[in-house]
C-alpha cells in the first residue's frame, strides 16, 4: 500500500527545480551561481535586428518560392498532360469501336447481299431449269406431232403437200 505524505492541498502545485544547497531555478542571483560566466541578456536592438530579414534571406525565400511555384506549375502540367492522354485515348478507343461496330455492321451487310445474290442465283437456275424443262416437252410434243402427221400421210389420211404434210419437212 502507498502512503501518501503531501496534504491533498498541495497536490497541484508544481515545485521549481531546487539543486542541493542552492535557490529555486529562476531566482537565483548571478553571485550565487556556481558558474563564473556572467548571464546573457539579450537587447532589444539585437531582437530587432533578427527579425529583420536580410536581403539575401529575402532572396532565398524568393528562389525557394520561384521553386514551389515551378515545381507546382510541373505537377499540374504533368496532371493536365495526364487528363489529355487519357482523354486521348478514350476517343481513341471509340474511334475503334465505332469502326469495329461499322465493319461488323458492313460484314453483316455484305453477308446478306451475298445471302441474296445467291438465292437470286438460285432463282435463275430453277427458272432456267424450268424453261429448259418446257422446250424439252414442247420438243417431245412436236417431235410427236411430226412422228403422227408421217404416219397420217403414209397411211394416207393426208397429203404430203398439205399445211399439216408441209411439217415432214422439217426436221427436229
Amino acid at each position: 500500500m502507498i502512503v501518501n505524505n503531501f496534504p491533498s492541498s498541495n497536490a497541484n502545485t508544481v515545485a521549481p527545480y531546487v539543486p542541493l544547497g542552492r535557490q529555486p531555478v529562476g531566482q537565483e542571483n548571478s553571485d550565487l551561481k556556481a558558474s563564473s560566466l556572467k548571464a546573457l541578456e539579450q537587447s532589444a536592438a539585437l531582437t530587432r535586428n533578427e527579425n529583420q530579414r536580410i536581403p539575401y534571406d529575402q532572396l532565398n525565400k524568393q528562389a525557394q518560392q520561384q521553386l514551389a511555384d515551378d515545381r507546382l506549375s510541373k505537377v499540374k502540367a504533368d496532371e493536365l498532360k495526364a487528363e489529355l492522354q487519357a482523354k486521348e485515348q478514350l476517343a481513341e478507343e471509340q474511334t475503334k469501336a465505332q469502326k469495329a461496330e461499322e465493319a461488323k455492321k458492313n460484314a453483316r451487310k455484305e453477308q446478306y447481299q451475298n445471302e441474296q445474290k445467291k438465292e437470286l442465283s438460285r432463282q435463275e437456275e430453277e427458272a432456267a431449269y424450268k424453261n429448259t424443262q418446257r422446250i424439252d416437252s414442247f420438243k417431245k410434243a412436236n417431235k410427236k406431232a411430226i412422228n403422227l402427221n408421217r404416219h397420217l400421210v403414209e397411211i394416207g389420211a393426208i397429203k404430203g403437200s398439205s399445211a399439216i404434210g408441209n411439217l415432214l419437212n422439217h426436221r427436229v
